[in-house]
């Protein structure tokens, strides 16, 4: 077996909070804080790999679409997808 038989490299995308870079997965949890309002958040700052900022709102949304922040959810909805067409297949 190789390495390629099994996935390809999937790397995150980073973003810049400040002074830290977060990857996508640390960044959808800052978010999820914001929306519980555990984290307060003013002054949040999101910065994507293409230079575009983007603020945080007291419930979660940001002000913009950030670049590259898809990748983790499209991993997901390919999976529901495949797991779709497995059932209607299944059923005829």
């Amino acid at each position: 077996m190789k390495r390629s038989d099994l996935t390809s490299k999937i790397s995150l995308s980073k973003f810049r909070v400040g002074r830290f870079v977060l990857n996508e997965y640390e960044v959808r949890e800052m978010i999820a804080r914001v929306a519980e309002g555990t984290l307060n958040p003013e002054g949040i700052v999101i910065v994507d790999e293409d230079g575009n900022s983007a603020t945080i709102y007291s419930d979660g949304r940001t002000s913009r679409n950030l670049s590259g922040f898809d990748k983790g959810g499209n991993l997901s909805l390919r999976k529901i997808r495949a797991n779709r067409l497995k059932l209607k297949n299944e059923k005829k």
